[in-house]
């Protein structure tokens, strides 16, 4: 999994998904496992030149919007980038069963196989991939400042 790189930062940052909510001590392992800013169900981080937000979905969803709204400033008038990955978890969903309205998003949908996010950063650019679990790149974008 990759959890801490040579300097011993954390590199792997989750977040609960829908099926880590069963039984009353549901997020015990989760809390016990990993080691998150805040309060560990929906946080941020500064790592370099960006500014990271992770939301938990289907607990403390009102929380987490005021949350996210008193600490999101925006930098400029630009959209801000929502990156979404349903494919790190427990049951993969065919794109086609919750499809987002286009006039709301610009988006991107795989959905053959399980994957994680990666960023990396510098103060004038920023790649983001989407790597499936056999390490081909699916998706790639670089964002500039």
């Amino acid at each position: 999994m990759g959890i801490a790189n040579n300097e011993g930062q954390n590199r792997f940052f989750p977040t609960l998904g829908n099926h880590d909510y069963e039984g009353s001590q549901w997020n015990i392992p989760y809390l016990n496992f990993f080691t998150l800013p805040g309060n560990e169900i929906y946080y941020d981080f500064i790592w370099g030149p960006v500014h990271f937000f992770a939301i938990g979905s289907n607990i403390e969803i009102p929380k987490q919007k005021l949350w996210f709204y008193e600490c999101h400033t925006p930098i400029d008038e630009s959209k801000p980038i929502y990156l979404i990955n349903g494919l790190g978890g427990k049951t993969k969903q065919n794109c086609g069963e919750q499809p987002l309205s286009s006039n709301q998003f610009d988006t991107y949908c795989y959905d053959a196989d399980y994957g994680s996010i990666f960023v990396i950063a510098n103060d004038s650019i920023m790649n983001v991939q989407f790597v499936n679990v056999d390490d081909l790149i699916i998706d790639e974008f670089n964002l500039e400042k």
